[in-house]
């Protein structure tokens, strides 16, 4: 805890570059070594490579796992087992995975009630509609928050208790996304927070995005197919009407890219005044999936036209379920920061380490040694370009990240396109 106390602050985006470099392997020394002692299938992983409970930097390429593995349960639907779930999890977890007595009614049924026990089951949904599950207790909850507010911190400064949020995502789910951002915002301006949308069920995800169970749940996917884009409509009208009664004040007004299109297309079409205070802060997560992309030039005219807010003024995030932090992009440069806390690493296609030299393309895994309940040692499914070098725009330190792009044949996923695919027509 010590070693992350340290390592998990904005400071650290400014602190000596070989300093953190130091101290960040410390503390995935130790990450490693407890998810060894305590986790089954990272114990046999590590194995399998030869390593032990403890490791040299030359190890850290081979510690990864595929992110796959948080959707391998051997069953479509948990929730109608919950032992042998329980049993799946307990295998990929480095904690106790509690107990759930009796048949919940619903996958949103088990989800409550793992949380009412202190587990967070945050999900997000392929094309499959097979949904990645990531325990995390209370201690890597807190360290999410922890190190979303520290990068957050690191980029702009905040006036804590006074900002206000406008959210584009569900006040109510187990959609990473959307905790990820209610709890995030309400650490820094507890109550400040409005949100589009009420709640987004996972039921309704699982349903949307093609796990169907019976026939009823085939007529339910008709009927929310016709409902669940006049709910975006609705939540677009939401974040309008909120937009306009904050306006020529400050406000934080984060959803995924194309609503914040959609939005602002409206309210230009409408002559709509929802101009904001010069100082406001507009932030994307998620990119495009399942919608036709909009060049940046343009998203940045519609967001100077119709919130009158500088193009400076709105940066990019990146992010995904199974990572306990967010790539925020400055300000200066709009390039992707790594977190000082996160060791990246590139692979080529046969999943060799690249040097970490110059401007460099290669499938995106990383080490993050936030996370007590699951090995935070994930090699994903997205090629990235990195400047190795770093951005020389502003003082902030280490990598950055030019470019993010799926590969191709590893099916579409991530909590934005849960919310894209899942809103559609």
């Amino acid at each position: 805890m010590e070693l992350l106390d340290k390592l998990i602050r904005p400071e650290s985006y400014y602190a000596d570059a070989k300093e953190i470099r130091e101290l960040r392997f410390k503390a995935i020394k130790a990450a490693h070594k407890y998810h060894y002692e305590n986790n089954q299938f990272y114990r046999k992983h590590c194995k399998s490579k030869g390593i032990g409970d403890e490791i040299t930097k030359k190890d850290l390429p081979k510690l990864l796992i595929q992110a796959e593995v948080y959707k391998s349960y051997p069953m479509d639907f948990p929730e109608e087992n919950v032992r042998e779930f329980t049993n799946w999890l307990r295998g990929v977890a480095s904690i106790d995975i509690p107990e759930i007595e009796g048949k919940p009614k619903s996958l949103d049924d088990m989800l409550r009630r793992f949380d009412m026990k202190g587990l967070l089951l945050g999900f997000s949904s392929g094309t499959s509609g097979r949904m990645t599950f990531l325990p995390r207790d209370k201690f890597t909850q807190e360290m999410l928050v922890k190190s979303y507010v520290a990068t957050v911190d690191a980029h702009v400064e905040l006036e804590k208790g006074k900002e206000y949020f406008i959210l584009g995502i569900p006040k109510k789910s187990y959609l990473q996304i959307a905790w990820n951002g209610r709890s995030v915002a309400n650490a820094i301006s507890p109550g400040n927070v409005f949100f589009a949308f009420e709640e987004l069920s996972a039921d309704i995800v699982r349903i949307r995005t093609g796990k169907i169970k019976n026939l009823k749940e085939r007529i339910t996917r008709r009927l929310i197919s016709f409902m669940l884009p006049r709910v975006e409509r609705k939540a677009e009208e939401k974040l309008i009407k909120k937009l306009q009664e904050f306006k020529r004040r400050r406000v934080i007004f984060l959803a995924p890219p194309w609503m914040i299109a959609n939005v602002a297309r409206k309210v230009i079409e409408k002559g709509i005044d929802a101009r904001l205070k010069e100082d406001s802060i507009i932030a994307s997560t998620g990119g495009f999936k399942g919608r036709k992309p909009i060049d940046r030039k343009e998203l940045n005219r519609l967001i100077e036209e119709a919130f009158g807010v500088s193009a400076d003024r709105y940066v990019d995030l990146y992010g995904m379920t199974e990572s306990n932090s967010i790539i925020m992009e400055c300000f200066a440069g709009h390039v992707k920061h790594f977190p000082p806390w996160i060791e990246p690493i590139l692979f080529d296609d046969q999943l060799e380490p690249i040097e970490p030299y110059g401007k460099t393309v290669g499938r995106y895994g990383f080490i993050e040694p936030s996370s007590l309940s699951f090995p935070g040692f994930i090699l994903t499914g997205d090629r990235i370009t990195v400047d190795w070098d770093g951005c020389d725009q502003d003082n902030l330190n280490g990598p950055v990240i030019l470019n993010v792009e799926r590969i191709t044949g590893v099916e579409e996923r991530g909590c934005a396109g849960v919310l894209s695919r899942t809103f559609e027509g």
